[in-house]
Parts: C-alpha cells; sequence; structure tokens
C-alpha cells in the first residue's frame, strides 16, 4: 500500500509517500481500507515533535473514515465490508471512565511521565499508525458504523472536530434562551460548535477571522457575527446580549482570547476550553469568578457517544459539515499547507480510496 509517512520530526517537508507493509490486524483490531482522511491540529503536533516518544517513522491522520476489509482474532462487533468511523482517542475499554461512557479521560491508556498535565496527546497517531494511508490498522473497539445515508467525504469530518464541539456544548448543558459566543467559529470544531448550540435554543454569536466569511458562518446558523480584525470582540459581545454579557463562551483558541472571552460573560456564565492553539497559558482573576460565580470548564476530545450522536445529526441533515477544500491523496502536504492558511473556513479533506 501508499502511505505519507516521516522518519524525523519537523515540518510537513518530512512528509513522504512511500509503499509500505501493512501487517494483519492482530486480536481485537482491524483492517481499515482508507476512504477519506482529514488534516487536524493532532496531526501537525506528532509531525513537529511535541510528543517525543512517538516512535519513528510514523504514519500520521487521527480523523478517517472507510471500509472493514479484514478482522483480528476475538472480532466479532464488526463485519468485512462495514462503513465505519474510527475513534480517534486510545482507550483501555476497562477503566471506571470508559466503562460509564468518559473514554475521552480514560487513565490506563495514558503515560504521565510523558505529558504530566495532557490527556488529549493519547491519540491514535501517537500510539500507531493513522489513517494517512490507503490501509490502516485500528482497535475493533475504536470503531463507529456509519449509515448508508451519510457519505465518506462529510463523514470525515465528524470523528474529531464535530465529536469534540459534541462534548464542548453537552459540557456547558446549555439552556434555550441562552446566548453563546464562539471564538474561532470558522475552524473545524467552531463551526460546528455553532450549529449545536443554535440546535440546543441559542442565540449565538461567532467571531470569525475577517467580514468576508459572515454569510458563511450565517448560514450555519448564527445570529450575530464580529469580525475580529475590526471589532474589538468583548465589547460586542456585551452589546449584542443587550449590556448583561453572554451565557456561555466556547474557545479552542487559547492564550490570546482568553481575557476577552471570560472578560465577555454574563454573571453565572461559562467559560469553556478544548484547546489551546494560541498558546496554553493565560492570567485569570479569581474574584472575577467568584464575585460573578463564573464557571471554568475544561473539554477535550469526547466519546464514542458523541461521536454516534454527530454521525446521527449529520445523517438527519441536522447539522453539516463545512468543507474549505479536498485533495486527491498524492497531494496530501498541500492539504497541511491549506489547513496552515489564515481566513480558511472549515474542514480539509484528503481523498485516498473513494473515487
Amino acid at each position: 500500500m501508499k502511505a505519507w509517512r516521516f522518519s524525523e520530526f519537523g515540518g510537513i517537508d518530512r512528509l513522504h509517500l512511500e509503499t509500505a507493509n501493512i501487517r494483519d490486524p492482530g486480536p481485537g483490531e482491524v483492517k481499515i481500507s482508507v476512504a477519506y482522511a482529514a488534516i487536524n491540529h493532532v496531526d501537525r503536533l506528532v509531525i513537529g515533535g511535541r510528543l517525543k516518544w512517538v516512535p519513528l517513522p510514523r504514519i500520521p491522520g487521527a480523523e478517517y473514515v472507510g471500509t472493514v476489509v479484514q478482522r483480528g482474532e476475538g472480532v466479532e462487533d464488526c463485519s468485512v465490508g462495514d462503513r465505519v468511523a474510527v475513534f480517534p482517542k486510545m482507550f483501555c475499554g476497562r477503566c471506571r471512565f470508559c466503562t460509564t461512557g468518559q473514554e475521552s479521560v480514560c487513565l490506563e491508556a495514558w503515560n504521565p511521565e510523558r505529558a504530566p498535565v495532557d490527556l488529549s496527546t493519547n491519540m491514535l497517531p501517537s500510539s500507531m499508525d493513522g489513517g494517512w494511508a490507503e490501509e490502516a490498522i485500528a482497535p475493533a473497539r475504536n470503531l463507529v458504523p456509519l449509515p448508508d445515508s451519510i457519505g465518506f467525504r462529510e463523514a470525515a469530518c465528524l470523528p474529531l472536530s464535530a465529536m469534540t464541539a459534541h462534548h464542548i456544548v453537552k459540557r456547558v448543558s446549555p439552556v434555550a434562551g441562552s446566548t453563546a459566543l464562539v471564538m474561532g467559529a470558522t475552524g473545524g470544531v467552531g463551526a460546528f460548535a455553532v450549529q449545536l448550540l443554535k440546535l440546543a435554543g441559542c442565540t449565538v454569536i461567532a467571531v470569525v477571522n475577517n467580514k468576508s466569511q459572515e454569510q458563511a458562518i450565517r448560514d450555519m446558523g448564527a445570529d450575530h457575527v464580529i469580525p475580529r480584525t475590526t471589532s474589538p470582540v468583548k465589547e460586542e459581545a456585551i452589546r449584542m446580549s443587550g449590556g448583561y454579557g453572554v451565557d456561555i463562551v466556547v474557545d479552542s483558541l487559547g492564550q490570546t482570547t482568553f481575557a476577552s472571552s471570560v472578560g465577555s460573560l454574563a454573571p453565572c456564565g461559562k467559560y469553556v476550553t478544548a484547546g489551546t492553539l494560541t498558546g496554553p497559558v493565560s492570567e485569570l482573576s479569581l474574584m472575577l469568578v467568584y464575585s460573578r460565580q463564573l464557571q471554568i470548564i475544561g473539554s477535550t476530545t469526547g466519546s464514542k457517544k458523541d461521536l454516534r450522536a454527530v454521525i446521527e445529526l449529520a445523517a438527519s441533515g441536522k447539522i453539516r459539515a463545512v468543507i474549505s477544500s479536498t485533495f486527491d491523496f498524492d497531494r496530501l502536504p498541500d492539504a497541511v499547507e491549506n489547513y496552515m492558511l489564515q481566513g480558511r473556513m472549515g474542514k480539509v479533506l484528503v481523498r485516498i480510496g473513494e473515487p
């Protein structure tokens, strides 16, 4: 088979399209013919060397979908020919978190000596080869069936971005009539968060990179739009929410947006963070938190239940994927470059095994 693989950490120039041998699936594993894969921040971290313990060479690809072509010993919950999405987080299936449907915080599959704080680093491409290949091996317990009513192209947007957004929204338990502010609304997670918050009955304020993205995010369900390059986010969010501030802030960006995000909250408001794309460290006034009774909430990836939920929502047309561009497999490095462009809206996909 062909696969994009790297043998030393660095930039996308380290990726090479190679002919690779793929083993048969072991006990509890399956082999998947990959149809589509998505470009994701996790893959950039793996290639860039943030996770120094990852053995090389390595095939990246945290977010992918395809068809089961071979089953390993003991696999009974799926059949050859099944269309599947791959849950992108490693988990043991035995601990108290896994058995209660909280696979995203599985502790047995986490190595604190490697990542003392960050549970989210234990994704598929940090533990085994991923989906930037014509075929991939995955644990059978990570599979979630895809109904025939959803195509592989749209489904490839769901295993990480949509699932993460669903988990975020579930963590803040939105009440109909609430006002929600979504930072980075044009990214993969942000665009799904806008739609899910709207489904929950919220008035949604979306923060975008520039005014040219305004209509597209309104089409996703946003009621108000703030172009961050031309408007002060905190002041505009407070004004748009009637002067009280917003009830919910969804922020996957981190350090550079933290102050304006928390400052936009109404009393008893909820701030949820699911990423540190712009940096991991910020200052927070505890006086502000207790005097305004704010809630600061963390959220990482999601559960298999979250993934099943977004697949069902997408299949029924209640949410839809925002796809920025799709590249052929032999142009995968171009897809990574496109992913890093400022002003991009939605997911960047790679077509691998589907014409």
